[in-house]
């Protein structure tokens, strides 16, 4: 007949070896789990390259953080001969659709196709958004945070895992009408972070109330009053002493026939602060990133600088 105390003997070892085993689980979970991207410092997995979204040479990543809703890729070029003892400038090329599929093209696609990972010499990179881009943190969904993304997650990741070089020269970006807008914002809220921008046909104004909801302002900013943090005639007014020191930092571009609003404005402002830049005018360059307007603008922007001769 089993007594109460050895029946209690045999409840406390059932116990011990049922936690010990869970305790394993949990360390295998743990040891064989594929890495996915969270906040950092989890590392993304390396997906399989889908032919239907990416081309042949085009890595993609699946980066899962608090700030934005859903997986989402990122996707990453790198030069034909990179090398990890070398130190490669980043070139961020910045969607103007959700995902990384639209009508406008893909910047990363059209980079690839005019070989510039291995003309220059570039990491080109590009990051993928679930709702419309526009490049703001929304104060009121910590799950629409597009700026910080960009700053806290996308850029620590690759220069963590690449071989790059991690001053502000170094760092790239470019991007043509909403997406010329948040690369001048981030260029302008980040000047020790990116060395020059590019942009095309570049997005600048506050819409009207009734555009700034269809055209999905508000879902990325919220009110309007937080639009004005990132607006980026706002921001070159704050800027201009920094900007107007050193070599040009910045490239503006517009397709033709004549100018854009938002080009004019903003050429506007860079006289009005005597901040240098470039201007490029092609008649015949369409609102897509396939139109011809993103070789001069690398162009622009990741040729090096010259070196002065030394003084004798």
């Amino acid at each position: 007949m089993m007594t109460s105390r050895t029946l209690m003997k045999r409840v406390t070892m059932l116990n011990f070896r049922l936690a010990a085993m869970l305790l394993f689980v949990a360390y295998a979970n743990a040891l064989f789990a594929e890495p996915v991207a969270t906040n950092l410092p989890a590392i993304p997995k390396l997906i399989s390259l889908d032919p239907t979204n990416v081309h042949a040479g085009i890595r993609a990543y699946t980066v899962t953080c608090g700030y934005q809703r859903g997986p989402n890729k990122l996707e990453v070029l790198l030069p034909d001969n990179y090398s990890p003892t070398n130190r490669y400038r980043v070139l961020y090329l910045l969607p103007v659709n959700a995902g990384t599929k639209g009508p406008w093209g893909s910047g990363i696609v059209e980079a690839q196709r005019l070989n510039m990972q291995n003309q220059y010499q570039l990491i080109c990179v590009a990051p993928a958004f679930e709702i419309l881009p526009w490049y703001g943190d929304n104060p009121e969904n910590p799950r629409a945070r597009q700026s910080s993304y960009v700053t806290d997650v996308v850029i620590p990741f690759v220069d963590r895992e690449f071989s790059t070089a991690t001053n502000k020269e170094s760092r790239l970006l470019v991007g043509f009408s909403k997406s010329g807008f948040g690369a001048l914002g981030l260029f302008l809220m980040h000047p020790d972070t990116f060395g020059k921008v590019a942009v095309f046909d570049s997005f600048v104004n506050l819409p009207k109330l009734k555009f700034y909801t269809e055209w999905g302002l508000a879902e990325t900013y919220g009110p309007t009053e937080n639009f004005d943090r990132y607006e980026v005639l706002n921001l070159l007014g704050q800027q201009k002493s920094l900007l107007q020191k050193g070599p040009c930092r910045i490239t503006i571009l517009a397709g033709g026939p004549g100018s854009r609003i938002g080009v004019d404005a903003l050429q506007s402002k860079l006289k009005d602060n005597s901040i240098p830049y470039i201007y490029i005018l092609g008649s015949t360059m369409p609102h897509t990133w396939t139109s011809g307007w993103l070789a001069p603008a690398v162009a622009s922007i990741a040729q090096p600088e010259p070196i002065e001769p030394p003084k004798l």
